[in-house]
């Protein structure tokens, strides 16, 4: 469980264990981290949104799978100007629920999304993250997005550099020093370079269909994830949480999503919350909180997470 940060908490330990600076910092993020990571530039592919909170978040691993799960609310503003010319501002739910996160057991480099409801594959291609969202990020979170922008803001200068390395050279030594540098991958020219872009999937369960869109930036890798004996395991997953969800399947990654929020800045559950006014020795005041928490993990063993076979 990922409590909030305290300074003062990790300076005691590093000065009592005498661990220095590097133990203040190791400290301050001690088990914040998995080896996946609920980015909200992941969820922009999928949700309109300004604004993103987190509530509760839960890391770590079940049957040995890193898993990561956190309630999170996403909201967007519109701004309309009415028939007298004045602007008016409405706020907007786009997902109430909570992200389940983790480690598939095939590799894929494309990226294919599932929706209960209809996809927006240019939002999916060109995904946007405001500062608005980026400010109201927990802390871990935020942080490992400014590292993709820092490692992205690297990589650009890096290119720039070698643009200029370049000048004054022949066809045949700006081809060595490339490879040299980057090797034979990075050869391609803009002409056979394949343009990222999301296409429908029709796969050939007709409930699975009826209940899911499906788009891909590649055809037969979504067919790779998503085989017959797959699509029955997802469906019983959907099924326990009434096929309100999203996928997304990245990085080798899977997001499901699980919408519980209904309608107009409405929150309809509050996951995680055990009730405080009411007495600890019964285990009926515990009940939802681990049938919630144990639907969960399941998804884990239903989609064989943690078994190295086809999916």
């Amino acid at each position: 469980y990922i409590p909030p940060m305290n300074p003062m908490s990790a300076l005691y330990r590093a000065i009592k264990n005498k661990t220095g600076i590097g133990g203040f910092f190791s400290e301050l993020f001690k088990d914040k981290k998995t080896n996946i990571s609920i980015n909200p530039s992941v969820l922009a592919r999928l949700l309109e949104f300004d604004c993103i909170t987190y509530d509760d978040k839960i890391v770590g691993q079940h049957a040995d799978v890193d898993i990561e799960v956190a309630e999170i609310a996403t909201t967007y503003t519109s701004v309309r100007r009415d028939s007298d010319g004045k602007l008016s501002k409405s706020t907007y739910t786009s997902f109430d629920g909570v992200v389940f996160s983790a480690k598939m057991n095939k590799n894929f480099k494309g990226i294919t999304i599932l929706s209960y409801d209809n996809i927006d594959k240019r939002r999916a291609e060109h995904p946007i993250i405001g500062a608005k969202a980026i400010g109201s990020m927990q802390l871990a979170d935020a942080l490992s997005f400014g590292q993709q922008i820092a490692n992205m803001g690297s990589a650009i200068k890096d290119v720039k550099d070698t643009v200029k390395s370049l000048q004054g050279k022949t066809p045949e030594e700006a081809e060595a020093l490339i490879r040299e540098k980057y090797g034979d991958n990075q050869l391609k020219t803009g002409k056979n370079q394949e343009k990222v872009s999301f296409q429908d999937v029709f796969l050939e369960d007709p409930l699975f269909t009826r209940k899911f869109k499906l788009c891909s930036t590649d055809q037969i890798e979504a067919r790779y994830i998503f085989t017959t004996a797959f699509m029955s395991r997802f469906m019983k997953i959907a099924e326990k949480f009434n096929y309100k969800l999203h996928a997304i399947f990245i990085n080798n990654n899977v997001y499901i999503l699980i919408d519980t929020g209904r309608g107009f800045q409405l929150k309809q559950k509050n996951w995680f919350e055990i009730p405080f006014f009411k007495s600890c020795s019964d285990a009926q005041n515990y009940q939802d909180f681990l049938n919630d928490f144990s639907r969960l993990l399941g998804i884990v063993e239903t989609l064989k997470l943690n078994q190295n076979i086809g999916l």
